[in-house]
């Protein structure tokens, strides 16, 4: 099954139950660990052959921070608000 795995995976007719399925068969457990310092998430996967994998992912950003105005922006707001009335700085 191992030699096969990445086809059989990958194939388009197959339904995810079945994609789960093949996962339940070669992994153990897999734990989380949140660092939201860093703004990752360690993945560890154990298998069950005993071998172990440690990924790291990017934590999605935070609804803040996605409507968070850029750096940018704010420097030329300060830059033109000297030249300009504040209600031409402001969106209508």
């Amino acid at each position: 099954m191992t030699a096969d795995f990445k086809t059989l995976w990958r194939d388009s007719s197959l339904a995810n139950r079945e994609r789960k399925r093949l996962l339940a068969y070669i992994v153990e457990d897999i734990t989380l660990v949140k660092l939201p310092d860093e703004g990752t998430t360690k993945i560890h996967v154990r298998f069950k052959a005993g071998k172990t994998e440690t990924l790291t992912a990017q934590n999605p950003k935070t609804s803040a921070q996605q409507v968070k105005t850029q750096p940018e922006v704010l420097e030329l707001i300060d830059k033109l608000i000297d030249a300009y009335m504040l209600s031409d700085c402001a969106a209508p």
